[in-house]
């Protein structure tokens, strides 16, 4: 039974990178759909097996989502909370899955492997997309059913997985499909036009250059003209739109703009301020998934938080934010006490998804917690691996 609850949440995880491509009438994305079933079955599984994994990260999390549950009682509207904690019970039990089922380095690999695949498709998507002209705003495209800035970042967490992989194979044929991967990436990335999207990239290709004490000067020397040559090749294709749109990054930084969020997380900043349950409305918050709501008055409409961490604090209010900062910093800690080349993997992927949380809401993404769970799931495995040694 363990053989086969770990190919379906092969099956899940492969689907994450590209799940609103194709979209279940009433229940929502495909791996939403797709979700309910896996989880059957890893539950079965347990109670065929009578073995159950956890750890202390999970202990974290339950009490993150269970005050994010609380909030539903205080909340400004109580039917997106509703769906906020629904969210945040079927994210529970994804990452739960993951490490109950992650026994083994390999095995964690194995849903690596699943991610990056699974973006691949979402890369060629986007690019589909931009071949045929079917943008999702002027001039920016994504795989359907995808916001551009979210596809961005998705895309760009699998460049550090594709690489490391690359460094754990022995199949020629399938180093090198790993290790051209980031160029196409790369490639759907830019024409995304996604700012935030350039910035994570290039923490990403970061990791690359840290791993190169690993490769022999061949493997140097392949990667290098590879890239080259690929980039040359590529390089006509490039929507100039796209660099056009790159090129105010630093002007939308410099006037306190980006994108008009500036305005919007003031707004959410005043409504948090003048909050007065019990004159504690900044601990307690405003009701997951309530942010919109809260801004109309200041804005004259709803509007998302567009940042991970501003919207936890109003929503959920300052308890859960340090609720929050304890799982960044725990899962931080974790990364650091593996070796050099899962370390840097680890951490670089962190720094992808706490660039990214500034300017995106993906606190609810199921990217997102897989990526805490695969880290806890590795974290696991390598001590492991190192205690039987």
């Amino acid at each position: 039974m363990h053989k086969v609850a770990f190919a379906s949440i092969w099956i899940f995880i492969f689907t994450i990178p590209w799940q609103s491509v194709v979209m279940v009438p009433g229940i929502g994305t495909f791996s939403r759909a797709l979700g309910i079933p896996v989880a059957a079955i890893g539950l079965f599984a347990v109670l065929y097996s009578q073995k159950i994994r956890f750890h202390t990260f999970h202990l974290l999390m339950v009490v993150f989502f269970i005050w994010a549950s609380l909030t539903y009682f205080w909340s400004i509207n109580q039917d997106s909370s509703k769906v906020a904690i629904f969210t945040y019970a079927q994210l529970a039990v994804m990452v739960w899955l993951v490490y109950q089922y992650s026994t083994k380095v390999k095995e964690v690999h194995a849903l690596m492997h699943a991610f990056v695949l699974g973006a691949l498709i979402a890369i060629c998507s986007t690019i589909y997309s931009y071949l045929s002209g079917a943008s999702v705003a002027y001039q920016r495209y994504a795989a359907s059913g995808f916001d551009a800035n979210d596809m961005a970042v998705i895309i760009a967490l699998s460049i550090p997985m594709a690489w490391y992989i690359s460094l754990n194979l022995e199949n020629k044929y399938a180093i090198t499909f790993y290790r051209l991967f980031p160029l196409a990436a790369l490639f759907g990335i830019l024409v995304t036009a996604s700012r935030a999207g350039f910035i994570v990239a290039m923490i990403a290709t970061t990791y690359i250059l840290t791993t190169y004490y690993f490769m022999s000067f061949r493997s140097r020397l392949f990667v290098l003209l590879a890239g080259i040559v690929v980039v040359i090749a590529a390089f006509p294709y490039l929507p100039i739109e796209s660099f056009a749109r790159l090129e105010t990054i630093g002007t939308s930084i410099s006037q306190a703009d980006i994108g008009s969020r500036v305005a919007i997380w003031q707004a959410g900043l005043a409504y948090l301020s003048n909050s007065t349950f019990f004159g504690l409305g900044s601990l307690w918050g405003i009701g997951a998934g309530s942010f919109r709501y809260a801004v109309v008055p200041y804005l004259g409409g709803e509007y998302a938080p567009h940042n991970v961490y501003l919207s936890i604090l109003v929503e959920l209010g300052a308890i859960a934010f340090l609720m929050f900062l304890t799982i960044l910093m725990y899962s931080v800690k974790n990364a650091m006490q593996m070796p050099r080349l899962q370390r840097n993997l680890w951490l670089t992927l962190l720094a992808i998804w706490s660039v990214a949380a500034f300017t995106l809401n993906i606190e609810w993404r199921k990217e997102t917690w897989l990526l805490f769970a695969l880290l806890t799931a590795h974290t696991a495995v390598m001590k492991n691996a190192e205690s039987s040694t």
